[in-house]
């Protein structure tokens, strides 16, 4: 592990020019996630990611962004708006799903329904949620969330079928979210749909 380490960040920062946005966003996933010594530094994982995603490399916007909304980050939800960070999260998924990212698209779906950090809009969530969903790289979270959506009845007619159906989809691509509403739906109990908190990346 510890020599992947060191070559990770020697890529990162000697790497070949073009793919230093991919070993930059690598190595700041690592720290995200505290594969970097076991311990998680969102700090280092932030600015290693700012600096994959200058060059507006997607899945860096969409790390940056995450880790924008994850608590105990200086930018992040605990300063709220006074330090941008929310904003900064909405401006660069924005940016991703204008690019037709799907993840992107989730996620920008997800701040509207939830109303993270932007005013709650129901409407501009499931729409943002469907376009997402209908695209056919699509992740299987857009689709359970879309199923959610069908579920609860927010800004659409409330329709099981539907739900089910986005559900499905979302079950045969092995996500677990998807398989339990999907069962629940179907055994008729009741009970809310298990949607993932947070941003995907």
């Amino acid at each position: 592990m510890g020599a992947m380490k060191d070559r990770l960040t020697e890529l990162a920062t000697r790497g070949p020019r073009a793919d230093r946005p991919i070993y930059l966003a690598s190595l700041a996933l690592a720290h995200f996630r505290g594969k970097m010594g076991g311990t998680r530094d969102l700090d280092q994982a932030l600015s290693l990611s700012r600096q994959a995603d200058s060059g507006g490399f997607i899945p860096a916007m969409n790390l940056t962004a995450a880790i924008l909304l994850t608590p105990g980050v200086d930018a992040g939800p605990i300063k709220d708006l006074v330090s941008g960070g929310i904003i900064e999260a909405y401006e660069l998924s924005l940016a991703a799903a204008n690019k037709n990212d799907p993840l992107a698209m989730g996620n920008i779906g997800y701040l509207y329904r939830t109303g993270r950090g932007i005013s709650l809009d129901s409407f501009l969530g499931a729409s943002w949620t469907r376009k997402a969903a209908e695209l056919p790289q699509t992740t299987p979270r857009v689709l359970n969330d879309l199923g959610a959506i069908y579920e609860e009845g927010k800004a659409v007619t409330p329709d099981k079928a539907e739900a089910q159906r986005w559900y499905g989809l979302a079950a045969a691509r092995g996500y677990r979210m998807g398989t339990n509403n999907l069962s629940r739906l179907r055994s008729g109990h009741g009970g809310t749909p298990e949607i993932l908190d947070g941003l995907e990346y």
